[in-house]
């Protein structure tokens, strides 16, 4: 098959969608089939064309409109900017979709990429499968007035003329079907998976003292990071000395800045900016035990990468989530947005050693079954496809 991959963002950029569809690619490639990226780029900065692991991604910039609270010159500005660009930015994709004879178009989280690629399907007839990351749980419910109005009738209107459409998590499809009842005989679960042999070599420390990790994106309110400096401080309060290490960048970061130095936990927090898959492995093999304090999380990819290192994780128990980590087996589930709560998690991690052993271990085992395997995963996407093709033949 020639497939087509649609994400939203990719390499260099970091990220767990980035990540999936990265290891989606190579199984397909391994398989046989003929894979292609197209990705969409706010900055003109990046490469056009480029081979990265076998892989022939093509980019180009698009202007990203991002809709605001409230109405703006700046929002206004951006729209008519997309308007002029729009025009040329179909043709290209359509020249290229023919350039790689494309069979399977396949979109991963819907943002500007999917916008672009359903206006295109009513001029060719383009059949199209979505996977959903969260946008629906991440994006939607933040947004108010006009913004939120444009951003469910867009992604309503992407899924009602998806092909097929596959969610990473029970929670996530659940939500998303409620939006779009006209999905629910054309949609399934197929959760994200770990590549177990990344994790076998430890390695030197990047960070040379004990310490906590929370790994993700700077984008408040999501992550839930702002929860994790707050218990962070409560349990400095109480007399137990700790480190907190919080890996990754984003418009938030100086917001945290600010938090930590208000808190006066300056001494106790590294913020080691963005990571690299090599530093993000290492981080993560590293550190005493991994914390994901969510606000929204449809299903936390890094929280299996942390179980597939042994760890134990302390996690909000919202979204996805529960699907992975499975409280008193494989961590600790908390009350989302209660520094209280997540502060005494962690703090029964601290004193507790063996449990953070058998937590880790058990983790471990989690992340090994067959149905986190990228192989297995692949196969489940290739299954769709092939089954699609099938019915069109």
């Amino acid at each position: 098959m020639n497939i087509t991959i649609f994400p939203h963002a990719y390499l260099p950029s970091v990220g767990g969608v980035e990540e999936v569809v990265r290891n989606l690619a190579r199984e397909f490639k391994a398989k046989g089939h003929r894979v292609g990226l197209i990705v969409f780029v706010p900055l003109r900065r990046f490469r056009a064309r480029e081979i990265i692991e076998g892989i022939e991604v093509r980019r180009f910039y698009v202007p990203f409109v991002i809709l605001p609270y409230r109405v703006s010159w700046r929002a206004f500005l951006d729209v008519v900017e997309m308007l002029v660009c729009l025009p040329l930015a179909l043709v290209r994709i359509a020249r290229i979709l023919k350039e790689n004879n494309s069979q399977i178009i396949h979109i991963h989280y819907i943002g500007v990429n999917a916008f672009y690629i359903w206006l295109l399907s009513y001029f060719l007839s383009l059949k199209y499968i979505v996977s959903l990351h969260g946008f629906n749980l991440q994006v939607i419910p933040f947004l108010k007035g006009a913004s939120r109005a444009v951003l469910n009738f867009v992604f309503k209107s992407i899924l009602q003329r998806a092909s097929f459409v596959t969610a990473c998590s029970e929670y996530l499809l659940d939500d998303a079907k409620e939006r779009v009842p006209q999905i629910r005989n054309k949609s399934c679960v197929i959760p994200n998976g770990i590549d177990l042999d990344e994790f076998k070599h430890n390695g030197r420390s990047l960070i040379d003292y004990p310490y906590i990790l929370c790994l993700g994106r700077l984008h408040a309110p999501f992550k839930g990071f702002d929860i994790a400096l707050l218990a962070l401080k409560d349990i400095l309060d109480s007399g137990l000395d700790i480190n907190l290490v919080l890996a990754g960048d984003g418009p938030a970061r100086t917001s945290y800045e600010r938090l930590i130095r208000l808190l006066k936990i300056e001494k106790n927090v590294h913020l080691f900016g963005l990571a690299n898959r090599k530093d993000a492995v290492n981080l993560i093999r590293n550190c005493q035990f991994f914390v994901m304090p969510s606000r929204v999380e449809p299903l936390g990819i890094v929280n299996l990468e942390a179980m597939a290192c042994s760890k134990a994780v302390i996690a909000s128990r919202v979204g996805g989530i529960p699907e992975v980590v499975e409280h008193g087996l494989t961590g600790l589930l908390v009350e989302s947005c209660s520094e209280k709560a997540l502060a005494a998690a962690i703090k029964r991690l601290m004193e507790d050693k063996n449990l953070r052993i058998r937590l880790g271990r058990n983790g471990r085992l989690k992340a090994e079954q067959r149905g986190f395997s990228w192989e297995f995963i692949a196969d489940k996407h290739l299954e769709i496809s092939k089954g699609f093709l099938n019915y069109e033949d």
